[in-house]
């Protein structure tokens, strides 16, 4: 399927979807900076070495960040579709109210008619909190009366780090134990070596002076089509 999307952006406005990939480099889930990084090797994007060779300045993005007296820290998390609609939903009180989904309730039989249905709790479809970033068909252990094969979406979320999260880190800072490399870092250096041609270290400051010495060449611009 990927292999599809990418053959198809070939075919789009870069500005259409570069914003997504460079997204992925610095997502939370480290297989999608490996996606990105396939992706913008398969489209040769060389046009983008300049804005990879800043992302080794980047620091891992699943590490905390410390925003005043607490640490944050980003991380992806899995929603049950059927379980939460009112995680994503505005409640609907009115049968006024366009686009009204019933809410399936735990034990009960999923609605068959899931946007007709006149009893039940009801959220609106047209007003939603969040967006997911993807989402799988997953098997469901215990699944009851529900499909066995359930919808999850994906998406980051940003949340303080509980105190003894925060001594563990705190302690790995201090003995100088952080981890140097991580995965999205590696995903960046996989499309920079692919793209160029050329192995300039595993840093922002090897990978610019490498480029100033060794420029890349300024891709050919098409022909201009003849008039006929």
């Amino acid at each position: 399927m990927r292999e599809k999307a990418v053959k198809a952006l070939a075919d789009r406005p870069p500005t259409e979807y570069t914003p997504v990939l460079y997204y992925g480099f610095r997502y939370s889930w480290p297989a999608a900076a490996d996606h990105a990084a396939e992706a913008v090797v398969a489209l040769q994007r060389t046009d983008l070495v300049p804005e990879l060779v800043k992302l080794l300045k980047e620091p891992n993005p699943t590490q905390p960040v410390k925003t005043g007296q607490s640490y944050l820290v980003q991380e992806v998390v899995k929603i049950n579709h059927l379980c939460n609609c009112m995680l994503c939903h505005a409640p609907s009180q009115s049968r006024e109210d366009l686009v009204r989904g019933r809410v399936p309730m735990p034990n009960e039989d999923p609605p068959p008619l899931y946007y007709q249905e006149q009893t039940g709790l009801f959220v609106r479809a047209d007003l939603t909190y969040l967006r997911q970033d993807f989402s799988v068909v997953q098997p469901v252990a215990n699944s009851g009366k529900w499909p066995g094969n359930q919808r999850y979406d994906y998406l980051q979320r940003t949340r303080p780090l509980t105190k003894q999260e925060v001594t563990t880190f705190q302690k790995l800072e201090k003995d100088n134990k952080l981890p140097k490399t991580y995965p999205q870092q590696t995903s960046v250096l996989f499309a920079l070596r692919e793209l160029t041609g050329r192995d300039h270290g595993t840093t922002y400051e090897e990978w610019s002076a490498g480029l100033k010495k060794e420029p890349l060449p300024q891709p050919t611009k098409p022909p201009a089509p003849q008039n006929p």
